[in-house]
């Protein structure tokens, strides 16, 4: 129920009538919600192709690294045999110096 001049100040809700340009009115408000919902769309695609772009350049990156890495463990793994044939045969030297010597 809602208050109006009436002789006992209210009537239905069922007795009022709807304005006269109801239906274009709810139309509109419809086609107006439905472009904010397809704009916000857009928006989210458009952030979520940059946050795409972000992850593989990001992925790159760690893939670069990981390869520069490999590219150093293997460096290394070099030169730790070289290390170790340099210590035989420094080994082996000094042990023919002294058996010879």
């Amino acid at each position: 129920m809602s208050p109006l001049d009436d002789e006992d100040g209210w009537v239905r809700l069922a007795d009022l009538r709807l304005p006269r340009w109801w239906p274009l009115w709810s139309i509109a408000v419809m086609m107006f919600n439905r472009r904010k919902q397809s704009r916000q769309l857009e928006e989210a695609v458009t952030g979520m192709s940059e946050l795409v772009e972000v992850i593989a350049q990001r992925w790159q990156e760690g893939d670069d690294r990981e390869r520069q890495m490999l590219k150093l463990t293997r460096r290394l793994e070099r030169l730790t045999w070289i290390v170790v044939l340099l210590g035989i045969a420094t080994l082996c030297v000094t042990v023919w110096a002294v058996l010879h010597g």
